[in-house]
């Protein structure tokens, strides 16, 4: 798929047949890593499972996990020698507390507020008692630039 300024691709389809047939069948959303064997040791030592191991691609390494809380997702790894891989910066990774609720209530308002307001789905009680019934501070980072 193109965005309309530009000729460079942004998304992409797989079909649910042939090596893609056992992929859960929603959308699945890729995250570009610099590191995709670290990706996944991380994503296990939080708890989570991998979907399908890392498959190369003409250099490029891709794998798919499941986090904790059951979204699933693929860790894509650009080819070393990809002019468009991106310029990795350094990310940290911080815990989160049962204090930190309102903290995060107010990112995922930030977040939702302005795509559901206007087609009357926000809801700000229904949304905070969503995050609390799914809220897992085990299993919860603050990502820090």
């Amino acid at each position: 798929m193109l965005p309309s300024d530009s000729a460079e691709p942004a998304a992409g389809i797989y079909q649910a047949r042939g090596e893609n047939a056992d992929l859960p069948p929603p959308w699945l959303m890729q995250i570009t890593v610099a590191d995709a064997a670290g990706s996944l040791a991380q994503c296990e030592s939080n708890g989570g499972e991998i979907v399908r191991l890392i498959r190369e691609m003409g250099g490029a390494k891709m794998a798919v996990i499941r986090a904790p809380a059951g979204a699933v997702c693929a860790r894509f790894q650009p080819a070393a020698d990809d002019p468009k891989s991106p310029d990795f910066p350094a990310l940290q990774f911080d815990p989160v507390t049962a204090d930190d609720f309102e903290a995060l209530l107010a990112i995922r308002t930030a977040a939702m507020r302005p795509s559901l307001e206007p087609v009357g789905r926000f809801d700000p009680a229904r949304s905070r008692q969503r995050l609390r019934d799914s809220f897992y501070p085990e299993h919860t980072h603050f990502i820090v630039h």
